[in-house]
């Protein structure tokens, strides 16, 4: 007869209860390690997903804030590079000026423009030719003072008998753009003189109310009808004169003795 020995349950001996019970906590551990690491691998992966939305977001930041400067930077390049002449233009009205006279530089006296928009007025109601006459301080950048006359007479929208006279400070000259009954009486060669030599002659030295007068005074004669006066003559006297003789340099002496 088989005899059955039943271990017992001193030291070093487990009971079959405590091997079941082993195994099941090895097991236990087993499924608590395989489920936890899903857990911590999505945790480290959501944790370096956001490092990089982090690391995106202020990529983007920054990349919006240097966008930002270059077109801070860019507009007021562009604000720089508009010249004086620019905003002269701007100030010139884009409809045609109430006066016959407009000086938008500020520089003709007060009295002058008065006496400049008499004459201008006189003239209209005497032989139905209108003038514009501007005078500011710059030409738009690069503008020819007689295409910029032009453009003014094109935008005013100026018909036959109107002409235009614009006359530049900075760089003392004049343009002239007329209709083509101005033309008649007026021809391109003493349009060009009035603006090179007659506008300059004065502005030349910032004379501007003189320069002005002097504009009309050669213009007015011709729109009437009548002989051109021509430009100014430029008086220079003689080595001769500016010397004074023994004899009169003597005189002045005893003069102031």
């Amino acid at each position: 007869m088989a005899a059955f020995i039943v271990p017992s349950s001193g030291a070093g001996c487990m009971s079959f209860q405590q091997t079941q019970v082993a195994s099941i906590s090895k097991f236990q551990k087993r499924i608590v390690s395989s489920s936890t690491r899903p857990i911590n691998s999505c945790i480290l992966s959501m944790k370096s997903k956001n490092e990089e939305c982090d690391s995106t977001l202020d990529f983007n930041s920054k990349f919006v804030q240097n966008v930002k400067s270059v077109s801070a930077a860019l507009a007021l390049s562009l604000a720089l590079s508009l010249t004086a002449s620019d905003a002269a233009f701007a100030d010139v009205p884009s409809t045609t000026p109430s006066s016959a006279f407009f000086d938008d530089a500020g520089v003709v006296q007060k009295g002058s423009a008065q006496l400049a928009e008499k004459a201008l007025a006189s003239l209209k109601q005497n032989t139905g030719i209108d003038v514009h006459f501007v005078v500011t301080r710059y030409f738009p950048y690069g503008e020819d003072p007689f295409e910029y006359a032009k453009e003014l007479y094109d935008t005013w929208g100026l018909g036959e008998k109107d002409l235009v006279i614009v006359g530049g400070t900075k760089i003392a000259r004049a343009g002239l753009y007329g209709g083509s009954e101005v033309n008649k009486l007026l021809s391109s060669d003493v349009m060009r003189s009035i603006g090179d030599e007659t506008f300059p002659f004065k502005a030349r030295g910032e004379k501007y109310s003189g320069a002005v007068l002097d504009v009309n005074n050669r213009l007015l004669p011709i729109l009437y009808g009548k002989e051109d006066p021509g430009p100014p003559v430029i008086e220079r006297e003689s080595a001769e004169s500016t010397f004074k003789s023994k004899e009169e340099t003597s005189k002045s002496r005893f003069k102031y003795w």
